[in-house]
């Protein structure tokens, strides 16, 4: 399986995941001229930034997230909140959600 479709699969995957706990998508892979979101997704007040991480071992999606693509993600979700009045008056959250090959999925809070 190539890269971009495992990416797309473990974004599916981290979709589902946060679903069955209550999360609803507002965005699937957002992309703008400062960055990309693989996912914006909210629960009652929260509004969420979701990256993706999909790598061979448990631990390796997990350490997956670089100081540089955490910036990236940043200024794409502020570019989000500009354009989304809405999205101004939530509580913000930059998660990462990590899937591995075996398929183990892992929701980490606040990592930017």
């Amino acid at each position: 399986m190539t890269g971009y479709k495992s990416g797309l699969l473990a974004e599916f995957w981290a979709l589902f995941y946060l679903l069955r706990r209550g999360y609803w998508p507002c965005a699937w892979r957002y992309k703008t001229r400062v960055g990309e979101i693989d996912l914006i997704v909210r629960r009652g007040r929260m509004l969420v930034f979701i990256e993706v991480k999909y790598r061979g071992a448990d631990a390796d999606a997990l350490y997956a997230l670089q100081p540089r693509q955490s910036r990236r993600l940043q200024r794409a979700a502020m570019y989000f909140l500009s354009r989304h009045a809405w999205a101004q008056k939530m509580a913000l959250r930059f998660d990462l959600v990590a899937v591995s090959r075996r398929g183990h999925v892992q929701h980490l809070d606040n990592v930017v």
